[in-house]
């Protein structure tokens, strides 16, 4: 059983890995001509630069989340 630091690393090091290829766009709403008197409301979509990789680093990044909440219990049955 890997080490929890061990883990919290792999964490903090996928996490960065995602944040690198992540990209924030700042869209806006569409209105019709005079609709909401000329206002619009803008909104942000994350995107990723490469969708497959990041699809995959936020699996890990889940799993390894998971692993360190349940840890303390895999470490306990492990005894």
């Amino acid at each position: 059983m890997k080490d929890l630091k061990d883990i919290k690393g792999d964490l903090e090091k996928y996490e960065k890995e995602l944040q690198e290829i992540t990209k924030v766009v700042q869209k806006d709403t569409p209105f019709r001509l005079h609709e909401m008197d000329g206002y619009s409301e803008a909104y942000l979509v994350e995107t990723y630069v490469e969708p497959e990789k990041a699809r995959l680093l936020i699996e890990r990044i889940n799993d390894l989340k998971s692993q360190i909440s349940n840890y303390t219990l895999d470490y306990e049955k492990s005894l």
